[in-house]
């Protein structure tokens, strides 16, 4: 694998845990701007502390971590995401006491104000709540208004958390729906963390499997649908649709 490639994020035998216990170990993966990484297993299969790895929030262990053909491994969160990660972590982490222009105002990180705009666009309701406090969004419009404050900075990749935990389906059908229609149109790329395996199927162009934090799967999706013993021994599944 070249590793000090000029675009994208390449992973070699990412090592990282906290407090001194591995939780993830030799996690190699590599993706470029326009792909779609989906990321499954069961809880505790160190899912979340991959994305939190990347962005810089867990014990960094060893193995090798290029973004846009730089070594981030010792950089802060903060460096990460102004080298152009977009992070939206499983807890949102949105502003409750600001309003939602606010929240998006504060996630610019530098950009044209004009990129308001664009989330109002991208999604309508927040324009229609822009006034309403953080805390009196529903679950779902606090999820696109996490996902909007992520792009507000104009990232080059973005890691998804669970966004569709606690929303009812359609709502998640619509939200997965937005979020697909963004990264097309950016060509921007993205990893997705999502309990909803038929989800991460249709919505990702590669899939890795993590089990106790070690990879156990990396292909396609149309692969992994061909794999029950990867679907009924890392994720829990006979089959899926």
């Amino acid at each position: 694998m070249t590793i000090k490639q000029s675009t994208g994020l390449t992973v070699e035998s990412l090592r990282a845990g906290y407090d001194g216990t591995c939780i993830i170990e030799d996690v190699t993966f590599a993706i470029q701007r326009g792909e779609r990484l989906g990321i499954l297993g069961r809880n505790g299969a160190g899912k979340t502390t991959t994305l939190a790895t990347l962005m810089g929030l867990t014990q960094y262990q060893g193995g090798l971590l290029y973004f846009e053909g730089q070594d981030i491994s010792r950089m802060t969160t903060f460096q990460r995401a102004r080298a152009g990660l977009g992070y939206v972590p499983q807890t949102r982490d949105i502003f409750t006491s600001l309003s939602v222009e606010e929240n998006l105002v504060a996630g610019l990180a530098g950009q044209p104000k004009e990129r308001v705009d664009d989330a109002y666009s991208w999604f309508p309701r927040l324009k229609e709540r822009r006034c309403n406090y953080g805390n009196q969004l529903s679950g779902g419009e606090q999820q696109m208004l996490a996902v909007a404050r992520a792009l507000m900075s104009a990232p080059s990749l973005l890691l998804l958390d669970e966004p569709l935990e606690g929303l009812a389906p359609l709502l998640a059908e619509e939200l997965m729906g937005k979020i697909r229609t963004l990264i097309d149109h950016t060509g921007i790329g993205c990893i997705l963390v999502e309990q909803h395996v038929d989800v991460v199927l249709n919505f990702s162009t590669q899939v890795l499997v993590l089990e106790r934090g070690v990879p156990v799967y990396q292909g396609t999706p149309d692969e992994l649908r061909n794999r029950p013993d990867v679907l009924e021994g890392a994720i829990g599944l006979a089959k899926t649709a």
